[in-house]
């Protein structure tokens, strides 16, 4: 899986100039979910193999921040804008929180909570 910036035009005409030779190959192969900050910087590649990470730098080229940072499936995430990510397992009944920067990430103590047979989430974005 490799993800590619594009630019629109006013028109709606996309224009890119990533290529597949330059491309980053993303580490989740089977993607569930794919969520961009609420900043614009960072993307998070989450998928059964795991959650990833990446730097999104406008119009050039898409670039890897973390390796997998949970090795249990994901099924779904959701920003908040105080630099946090949530993401549910269902698969592994769990709910990690992450702390994200663009220089810094961690995961928050506690974290995996257990929630049993999670379906979906939802996050306020705090102002």
């Amino acid at each position: 899986m490799q993800i590619a910036a594009f630019t629109a035009e006013a028109n709606g005409n996309l224009t890119t100039t990533n290529t597949y030779a330059t491309m980053h190959t993303a580490s989740i192969t089977n993607v569930t979910d794919l969520k961009i900050s609420p900043g614009g910087d960072l993307i998070a590649v989450g998928g059964t193999e795991g959650l990833q990470l990446f730097h999104f730098n406008g119009a050039n080229l898409v670039t890897p921040y973390t390796g997998i940072l949970t090795v249990d499936p994901i099924t779904q995430m959701f920003w908040d804008r105080s630099h946090h990510l949530y993401a549910i397992s269902q698969t592994a009944d769990r709910l990690h929180v992450f702390t994200i920067t663009t220089t810094e990430y961690h995961e928050a103590p506690g974290s995996p909570e257990p929630i049993q047979r999670p379906q979906f989430l939802a996050v306020h974005p705090l102002q």
